[in-house]
């Protein structure tokens, strides 16, 4: 969003009053005086921002590790809770034994053939 309209001619006005304060140091006297001790954004002696690297995302890296395992974790309960009902529902319907069920309807579907 600008101030002005596009080609208004009071742009190049506005912008050099603005280099002028920058210069002439008034500019950094209001930033101090309604911003008091903070960084000032329009100040050009600051230095610039680190550059992002690979080892700055170290804990990010941790975070997405312990989550993704977590979660793998969890996938695998519920796979095994699965199996293991499944388990208890044939196990009831057919008793105890289950390889002696097994094996007497595979023996059963031999001898029928």
């Amino acid at each position: 969003m600008y101030i002005f309209q596009k080609g208004s001619p009071l742009v190049e006005d506005v912008s050099r009053v603005i280099a002028r304060i920058r210069l002439d140091k008034t500019l950094e006297s209001v930033e101090n005086r309604w911003f008091g001790n903070r960084l000032s954004v329009l100040s050009r002696n600051s230095t610039m921002p680190q550059a992002l690297k690979l080892d700055r995302f170290g804990g990010l890296f941790i975070i997405s590790g312990i989550t993704c395992t977590l979660a793998l974790m969890m996938s695998i309960l519920h796979q095994l809770h699965g199996k293991m009902e499944v388990y208890s529902i044939i196990s009831v319907l057919v008793g105890r034994n289950l390889m002696a069920t097994i094996r007497h309807l595979l023996y059963r579907n031999v001898v029928q053939t």
